[in-house]
């Protein structure tokens, strides 16, 4: 990865979690937006050119970021990987929703 789009720093993933699965609304929130730019990148990567006018890229993730903070608590471990593993498939989930609903509609 390069730039925005690196993986956020373990350190500072791993402190985060702790807090948040503590209950600390503000650091659920901020390990979130943290992922953001990777997310975004994985979903402009995965979308198809054909698909991205029926859906932004950075709507997916938006839906994802949601998505993933209302089931947070359900998330109960402290490794930042498994955090982005966790995340990355909430995001193909819903590229895949996406690709479903398309191809129905054709």
């Amino acid at each position: 990865p390069n730039g925005d789009a690196e993986v956020p720093a373990r350190e500072i993933v791993a402190r985060l979690l702790e807090r948040a699965i503590s209950g600390h609304a503000e650091s659920i929130e901020a390990i979130l937006e943290a992922h953001r730019p990777l997310l975004l990148r994985i979903a402009n990567d995965e979308i198809e050119p054909r698909l991205k006018r029926k859906e932004a890229a950075s709507d997916l993730v938006q839906k994802t970021l949601i998505e993933a903070h209302l089931d947070f608590d359900r998330f109960q471990s402290t490794d930042p990987s498994e955090l982005f593993d966790w995340l990355r498939r909430i995001l193909l989930n819903n590229i895949h929703d996406v690709r479903r609903r398309y191809i129905r509609s054709e």
